[in-house]
């Protein structure tokens, strides 16, 4: 590592390894803190009891008995296996819960750390600066406290879209992986799954048998999970457990919304949808970053025609257009809008900034301001936002080395976070009927019905 800050003057060297240190302290404390100020889910403890299941359990994953959640392998459980990994691991080694939260955020960052050592493998980037960045990533997005939650997105949309940088030099595992992303992680991926499917089998250069090969990697997950399924379930068939599926799905229309094509393109419809969904909760900075980087991105893949751009042209153009179905539905047809599933196009425009950014000095102004911009949408500060634009008008980028500007905005927004979390409650979640019986109702009742304030606030400014 020494001979890779050769380059840096002394000052630099110094400079650069104090912000590590910093960073180092400042990541962890602050994903610690926000673990003890989130009030307990019922999204997470069915997520939790189904998990404990699945590994503990000889994959019997199931929810909490008595409640709508039971049932092995029930379609309403929608965070599988790859949401709580973390936790599970940690689930038996200790009852602090805080803790337990953490280990399922360091789980989801271990899966970008993995994928990050083969992104600098092939796009000679530092490894050590794409980790860094990736936890700023993972840490700013809107909800991206899902993972502390043992939720599903986060992992999934790390899979999904890493699996599409790389695909191109590891075809076989990506095609697998991605095919965990269905019924192991999480559903909603599934448009844009096959997208990119179709897009990677059709635009290579592979020979049929090779493309075949693909395919069977890519359904290899779907026949494990329906094997589970018919293995440690009551369902009877597999056609039977889609017609739950289906029955679960049809009752779903508040989250949903309408997939007739000529109510998605109603104007007013979606102006309803806005008004009556938690849209209209959101805060002008939150609405930014949902929708303002994947319209600038799209304009950056246009202008540029993606030269320059780190990825090749196919590659940015398959990202785009698979991540196109999860963006529409939630902009134009989803009704309640959960931000939750905003984390499947925000983190993957914010990661995407953050490795341009890595590209300098290769990349033209345009392309830096745009990917520098969308990256300080997402600081936690209104005055670090305005520092970060001032430092970025009035020093010399071509100069000076982008990344030591960045790592210490980045430190700042990691101290704020953590002065402000100073101000919230923190919940006194007690897990001890859950270790009992972590399948029982007690233990659901008992962890949903937590005293205390509900204080959550999306990171804004």
């Amino acid at each position: 590592m020494i001979k890779k800050f050769a380059n840096l003057n002394k000052i630099d060297f110094i400079y650069l390894y104090l912000n590590l240190i910093i960073y180092c302290f400042t990541i962890f404390i602050f994903v610690y803190q926000t673990s003890k100020t989130l009030q307990p889910y019922v999204d997470e403890i069915v997520s939790i009891t189904a998990n404990l299941g699945f590994f503990f359990d000889r994959f019997n994953f199931e929810g909490p008995r008595g409640t709508i959640y039971q049932g092995i392998y029930s379609p309403f459980l929608t965070s599988p296996p790859l949401s709580a990994v973390g936790t599970v691991l940690s689930w038996k080694l200790t009852n602090n819960f805080y803790l337990i939260r953490f280990s399922n955020f360091l789980w989801v960052f271990g899966i970008q750390i993995i994928f990050n050592y083969f992104i600098s493998k092939n796009y000679k980037i530092y490894f050590y600066k794409i980790n860094l960045l990736s936890g700023f990533a993972l840490t700013s997005f809107p909800f991206w406290f899902g993972s502390l939650y043992s939720l599903g997105e986060a992992s999934s949309i790390i899979i999904f879209l890493n699996s599409i940088l790389l695909y191109k030099f590891y075809p076989r595992i990506m095609f697998f992986l991605v095919g965990l992303i269905p019924f192991f992680g999480k559903i909603i991926l599934t448009p844009g799954i096959l997208i990119f499917i179709i897009f990677s089998l059709f635009t290579t250069s592979a020979t049929l048998k090779n493309k075949i090969i693909n395919l069977i990697y890519f359904l290899t997950p779907t026949l494990i999970w329906f094997i589970l399924i018919l293995s440690f379930s009551k369902y009877k068939s597999v056609y039977e457990y889609f017609l739950h599926f289906n029955y679960h799905f049809s009752h779903m229309n508040s989250q949903v919304g309408s997939l007739n094509i000529i109510d998605v393109f109603n104007f007013n419809n979606i102006v309803k949808s806005f008004e009556n969904s938690e849209a209209h909760t959101w805060s002008l900075i939150v609405k930014l970053r949902l929708f303002l980087p994947p319209i600038l991105l799209f304009l950056l893949v246009v202008k540029n025609k993606g030269k320059d751009l780190l990825f090749e042209l196919n590659q940015l153009r398959t990202l785009i257009i698979s991540l196109l179905p999860v963006f529409g539905w939630f902009v134009f047809i989803a009704l309640e809008k959960p931000i939750i599933y905003s984390a499947h196009f925000t983190y993957p425009c914010l990661f995407i900034s953050c490795l341009f950014l890595l590209n300098f000095p290769y990349n033209e102004n345009t392309t830096n301001f745009v990917s520098f911009f969308i990256m300080s949408l997402f600081f936690n500060s209104g005055v670090l936002f305005l520092i970060a634009h001032f430092l970025y008008f009035f020093i010399n980028l071509k100069k000076y080395d982008v990344f030591l500007i960045i790592l210490i905005l980045i430190n700042l927004n990691f101290i704020n976070g953590i002065s402000e979390l100073q101000e919230k409650t923190i919940f006194d979640i007690n897990i001890e009927k859950c270790k009992k019986s972590y399948v029982s109702y007690e233990c659901f009742d008992s962890f949903t019905n937590t005293n205390g304030k509900y204080d959550f606030v999306e990171n804004s400014f």
